[in-house]
Order: structure tokens, then C-alpha cells, then sequence
């Protein structure tokens, strides 16, 4: 079962004929949501509050021992999306971004999208990586 879902995407972006949804409608449902957007140009990572956030919540539902689901979204499904689903797996079984690039290219073909995310990814080395980074929680993301 789905118990968060995370929106990457702002409420209106280029290209959206309409609106996003109410996040009101989601939450009605019984459903914690997060909106944690950031820019989908110009190779854009997420700040480090947001991910700081992101696996907030996701230890959350860790520690509840729920084997739900968190559904994470943003308006293509490529970039964004599949950059805080990397942070999640990266936190929750420790392993490097390296290798969650590769992984998530496999199960979602043309995932990751711009050179940034890609050499954002692969500068966390496990979860310690993100701990450093979200550790300060203010500002952006800063790969060296």
C-alpha cells in the first residue's frame, strides 16, 4: 500500500496544460504528502533541505515497520522523480550512488537526465554521504 507521496514538480510548469493536483484531495485520502519541488532545468539537484525532508519521511514509515509504499512523482517521471527515489534507496540500503545510477537506468530506461544529477549521484558514496549533506540542511546540493 501507498501511505506518502512526494511531488518533485511544481504546482504549474511549462507544459502543463492545466493545474497539478490539490494536495488536500491526496491527504483525504489518508495519504501523508510532501511537496518537494526544485527546478528541472539548467541540471538542477535537489536543495539539501529537501532531501533532508525527503528522508524524513521515509525513515518514518521505515520505523513504523510499514512495508508500504512511497510513491515519489514529478511531471515527466525521469529527472527529479528518479533523483529523491535514489536518495531513498541510498539512505535505506546503504550503497553508493554509482551504483543506484545504474540500477535505476535499468529499471527506468533514460532516468536521470541531465550530467548534474548524474555527477550528484555518484558523489554519495552510501548513506554517510547524505547524512554530511543534509546534516547542514540549508542551501543546495554542492557537487565538487
Amino acid at each position: 500500500d501507498i501511505k506518502a507521496v512526494i511531488r518533485a514538480n511544481y504546482e504549474q510548469e511549462t507544459g502543463m496544460q492545466t493545474q497539478t493536483y490539490d494536495r488536500k484531495r491526496v491527504q483525504a485520502l489518508g495519504l501523508k504528502h510532501a511537496d518537494l519541488p526544485y527546478p528541472d532545468y539548467k541540471g538542477a539537484v535537489p536543495p539539501a533541505q529537501s532531501i533532508s525532508k525527503l528522508l524524513h519521511i521515509s525513515r518514518s514509515l521505515q520505523a513504523q515497520r510499514a512495508a508500504d509504499a512511497m510513491c515519489i512523482h514529478c511531471k515527466g517521471g525521469f529527472g527529479r522523480s528518479g533523483v529523491y527515489a535514489c536518495c531513498v534507496a541510498i539512505d535505506r540500503f546503504d550503497i553508493p550512488g554509482e551504483a543506484m545510477l545504474g540500477w535505476v537506468r535499468i529499471v527506468r530506461p533514460g532516468a536521470i537526465t541531465t550530467p548534474e544529477q548524474e555527477r550528484f549521484l555518484c558523489s554519495l558514496t552510501g548513506r554517510a554521504s547524505l547524512e554530511d549533506l543534509t546534516a547542514s540542511a540549508a542551501g543546495c546540493c554542492v557537487v565538487h
